[in-house]
């Protein structure tokens, strides 16, 4: 193994864990703020749940589509690395 391939599998890693603990932080403080039961927190908690039912995946149907299409080309990418290297 090459020391690149160390220095970059081991900045993968460090990076993932990173984004996986502040999304952990994010998600526990909305979980937090929106689980009170002072008038504020209600309504905020009325909010946001009417912002997510109105949600519709209709909407984003074309960024799903396209974010899919991303992930078979970079899976393919991936996938032909192999015979390269």
């Amino acid at each position: 193994m090459l020391l690149f391939d160390l220095y970059r599998r081991l900045l993968m890693i460090i990076c993932a864990v990173y984004g996986l603990v502040r999304l952990g932080q994010v998600v526990a403080r909305w979980v937090d703020q929106l689980s009170g039961h002072t008038p504020r927190e209600r309504v905020v908690r009325g909010y946001v749940t009417a912002m997510l039912v109105a949600v519709r995946l209709r909407r984003f149907r074309s960024q799903l589509l396209q974010i899919a299409l991303l992930l078979a080309v970079l899976a393919g990418a991936v996938y032909a690395h192999r015979f390269v290297m």
